[in-house]
């Protein structure tokens, strides 16, 4: 074992850390889902970052929303923290606050990204744990800081 704190530490990097992320998005407005996953992608790198979401082009198909609402369940249980998009139709989806939901109950972390230039944010901002500015920097020091 070697010691932390050394000079050895410089010759012996660590490992990149993986994050395990769910992307709460509302698919009527994809393009945001597709924008916050590259900004994740651009702070973290695209090995870093597993995505337990289920994009619109890759669906979780269930025959009910019972059978939905467990598999989101258990996609959101593998996540290290829930991060979604702020913009006010996410107070208007009929997902968005059942993710969060499920998060505050298995007590995963929550970000909300804001938007550069809203007007308005939803009112599912304030029930996450940190609230961020719509860049790669930011995004991925939050998920940095909360990722369990």
């Amino acid at each position: 074992m070697q010691p932390t704190g050394s000079i050895l530490d410089s010759l012996f990097p660590q490992s990149p850390r993986t994050f395990h992320l769910f992307i709460s998005h509302s698919w009527d407005y994809g393009d945001d889902r597709t924008n916050l996953g590259s900004l994740i992608v651009n702070g973290l790198s695209p090995d870093n970052a597993l995505d337990y979401s289920a994009p619109s082009d890759d669906p979780i198909h269930t025959s009910n929303s019972q059978q939905l609402l467990l598999a989101l369940n258990q996609r959101i249980s593998q996540a290290g923290l829930l991060i979604f998009p702020a913009g006010v139709y996410a107070s208007y989806s009929a997902w968005i606050p059942v993710e969060i939901s499920i998060a505050q109950q298995l007590q995963k972390p929550i970000i909300a990204v804001e938007k550069w230039g809203s007007q308005r944010s939803s009112s599912m901002a304030e029930q996450a744990h940190e609230v961020v500015g719509w860049n790669s920097n930011s995004v991925a020091s939050a998920i940095r800081r909360w990722h369990s």
